[in-house]
């Protein structure tokens, strides 16, 4: 067989088509969520925290916020802040600088809540960490908060002489003292409430914290008080194995009969608390026994004091 043919013609210049389509990544995140840790149990009444640290991976659109509680009862809720309450920690902080972690506590919980405006991104949260020890009870218990602060008149009137009037911690004072002796009475009482609730003590307390400079003045020239607000600190609501008020005072025995005569009229068993003086302090334990002593709220008040 013999094939023949002639030479094709030259074809004219071929086209390239293309066709674009952007491309969008399948995974797609949503704009919040939250991770609530178990709790851990530190398998100590006297442990003591400290830093706080994690990893996380996070840009411009995303964000972390980490919290966390403590609790003297496994069962967390109910007995421990509510996230909705507790501060975002800072990662490297002592978790003790919140008030919603507390030395002594020996169960902890953390949560972690992240959030994105890019859904084609996400934060990323690992290696988590807190840092504790167990107490060495004799150095002492740990501080929840602390006030202080006094402002005195004393007469030296021919009839009412060695009289003072001071406002101390939130309470108005009158004293009395002769041959040494102190006697008085509690004008107005510390904003200090304690409760019987089922037999459980349940305290609440706004602390005053005074401040400014150490002045006095005498003669018989009127002189003023001048005071101002410097800050307020959010409230406090926890609870305890047991708990102790230190009251540092220049008149310890209107403190103690006070705090006696307020728990009697409570009804609160007397084995749950103790009043004692020791030095220029009146101490009141309250004993949680089986149960706790709840403390309801702390919040203090900084005030600025000065004579003018």
């Amino acid at each position: 067989m013999v094939l023949s043919g002639t030479d094709g013609l030259v074809g004219s210049e071929g086209v390239f088509n293309k066709t674009e389509t952007a491309y969008i990544s399948g995974i797609f995140y949503e704009d919040s969520g939250f991770y609530e840790s178990r709790v851990f149990d530190t398998g100590n009444t006297t442990t003591c925290y400290g830093n706080i640290t994690w990893n996380e991976d996070t840009n411009d659109n995303t964000e972390i916020i980490v919290k966390v509680r403590t609790s003297i009862y496994e069962e967390i809720e109910g007995n421990a802040t509510l996230w909705e309450n507790c501060d975002a920690v800072a990662k490297g902080q002592n978790i003790t600088d919140l008030d919603s972690a507390f030395d002594w506590h020996q169960y902890i919980q953390y949560r972690v809540e992240l959030s994105t405006y890019d859904e084609t991104m996400t934060p990323v949260f690992s290696d988590f960490n807190i840092a504790y020890n167990t107490s060495d009870t004799s150095r002492g218990s740990p501080v929840i908060a602390e006030s202080t602060g006094l402002v005195k008149y004393k007469s030296g009137h021919i009839y009412y002489p060695n009289q003072e009037i001071a406002y101390e911690h939130g309470a108005v004072l009158k004293c009395q003292r002769e041959r040494g002796e102190e006697e008085g009475i509690v004008i107005q009482p510390p904003p200090i409430l304690i409760n019987n609730v089922s037999g459980v003590p349940t305290i609440d307390i706004s602390m005053i914290d005074l401040t400014g400079t150490n002045d006095t003045h005498s003669g018989t020239t009127a002189t003023s008080v001048e005071n101002w607000n410097v800050g307020w600190y959010d409230s406090i609501s926890t609870k305890f194995h047991n708990l102790s008020l230190n009251i540092s005072t220049e008149y310890p025995t209107i403190w103690g009969k006070w705090f006696n005569d307020t728990l009697a009229d409570s009804g609160l068993n007397e084995s749950r608390y103790e009043v004692y003086e020791t030095g220029n302090y009146v101490v009141v334990d309250f004993y949680g026994d089986e149960q706790h002593v709840h403390l309801v709220a702390v919040d203090k008040t900084e005030v600025g004091v000065k004579i003018i």
